[in-house]
């Protein structure tokens, strides 16, 4: 049987004080969160981690920040959400501003 989470949290390394923030929260309320700081062991691929956790997740929570807008790893993540329910009916990608930010490309869609 496979694995599944309530959240799956994407968010750049200059923010994971916040996201382990987040991913405590969530936790502590019954939660099941994947937070790659905490759950990706080293050796395993952590490109197909990634896809395989966006994909078991009910929703990821992207947290925007500069960093986190001009990161590769971030687009790719908060993209693949999005793919996943491109209109938004399901609410998959739910992005968290955690710092003033630009809402530039395909962010500039998503209720903030």
């Amino acid at each position: 049987m496979e694995q599944r989470w309530d959240f799956f949290i994407s968010y750049t390394t200059a923010d994971r004080k916040w996201a382990e923030w987040i991913s405590w929260q969530l936790e502590d309320v019954g939660y099941q969160v994947l937070f790659q700081a905490w759950d990706f062991v080293p050796g395993t691929h952590w490109a197909s981690l990634m896809h395989e956790g966006i994909q078991q997740a009910e929703r990821t929570l992207a947290l925007l920040s500069n960093a986190y807008l001009k990161s590769v790893y971030g687009q790719q993540e908060w993209q693949a959400a999005l793919r996943g329910d491109p209109h938004g009916f399901e609410r998959k990608l739910i992005p968290i501003r955690i710092e003033d930010c630009p809402r530039d490309g395909l962010v500039t869609g998503q209720v903030w």
